[in-house]
């Protein structure tokens, strides 16, 4: 889980674990942080934010997935415009999710769906 916000990566681990009790969740406040600990833990699965502290960076997944190009990556933004939705997807997203359209649900039918 990738967001400069404590208090929402904090909400998404919460949420993670009250459905998905098995889940290990790690946490990083920002891209440098992000990578080393991709680079460390080689997650199967990365939630990330690609605005944080007021910078965005859209091309994120792209280094993410360059880094671990066999861990799934879904971005969780509040930069909910097509051209970074295209960006991201473009560049090794596999999930694009708006936090202001999401109430938790599309993430756990996201989390589900790579269950499945």
């Amino acid at each position: 889980m990738v967001d400069s916000h404590p208090t929402y990566r904090r909400l998404v681990k919460e949420l993670i674990r009250r459905h998905y009790p098995a889940i290990r969740v790690k946490e990083a406040y920002d891209r440098e942080d992000a990578l080393g600990k991709i680079r460390r833990y080689q997650p199967d699965l990365i939630l990330t934010e690609i605005d944080m502290r007021g910078r965005r960076i859209p091309d994120l997944p792209q280094q993410m997935h360059a880094i671990h190009p066999d861990g799934v990556i879904a971005v969780l933004t509040t930069c909910d415009l097509p051209e970074y939705r295209e960006v991201a997807l473009k560049n090794g997203a596999r999930h694009f999710i708006s936090k202001s359209q999401s109430n938790g649900k599309a993430i756990m039918e996201m989390i589900a769906e790579e269950l499945t």
